[in-house]
């Protein structure tokens, strides 16, 4: 009877060590936090809707391309093509410890534009 209290007590403690892993984003970067601590994941300043994958290894998030908005049309750096005037958007996947960011899609079309949601 010991043993299986001593087990569930252990399995919620991993639970709750395995909650206490948390992302988030600060000016357009991605920050995870475990412990108390918190470390910088990104810095191109146009990082979003950060998500910590259920195993705890990869952060996965929406990166903005470069570029500007003036009045309602975006205007992307000149080596990108933006015809429709919208913001462009990839998919990312970094670790937790901030190594092997990558790319895994770049949008053809235009994303929804929710800066002014």
């Amino acid at each position: 009877m010991r043993a299986v209290i001593y087990l569930t007590i252990l399995l919620m403690l991993c639970c709750t060590i395995a909650e206490a892993a948390s992302v988030h984003v600060k000016d357009g970067n991605i920050f995870y936090d475990n412990n108390g601590e918190s470390i910088q994941l990104t810095s191109s300043g146009r990082d979003e809707d950060p998500i910590l994958h259920p195993k705890g290894e990869w952060v996965y998030f929406v990166r903005s391309f470069e570029g500007k908005f003036i009045g309602e049309k975006y205007y992307p750096p000149k080596e990108a093509k933006s015809n429709d005037g919208l913001l462009k958007q990839e998919l990312w996947r970094v670790k937790i410890d901030g190594t092997n960011a990558v790319m895994l899609f770049r949008s053809e079309h235009a994303a929804i534009d929710r800066s002014g949601l």
